[in-house]
């Protein structure tokens, strides 16, 4: 992929990771709102593998158990990008380490 397909992919991953960033971090935001705003917007694309409403529960789950406080442990937030396909565990190897999708 490359050219404005890419440019408008990595816009998106950058504003998704800029909400989640937010909630992380504590600070007193309506990230909900946001990524709802967000969602709605024409600069969301369509046709890619994961579709954002596919995953908006998982979403807005995740930034309610963190807000306004920010989450308390990385067990939690690791958890929840399980869930969404954010990181995956490889099965077959002793590892800890994390790998994103």
């Amino acid at each position: 992929m490359c050219g404005p397909l890419q440019e408008k992919l990595e816009d998106d991953i950058r504003k998704l990771a800029d909400v989640f960033w937010q909630v992380l971090n504590g600070f007193k935001v309506d990230p909900v709102m946001e990524l709802e705003d967000w969602a709605s917007s024409e600069k969301v694309l369509t046709g890619v593998a994961v579709e954002l409403l596919s995953v908006r529960s998982l979403l807005f789950r995740m930034l309610r158990a963190g807000f306004p406080e920010g989450y308390h442990d990385m067990q939690s937030v690791v958890i929840d990008l399980w869930e969404l396909g954010v990181v995956s565990f490889p099965s077959k190897q002793n590892t800890r380490r994390a790998t994103t999708t």
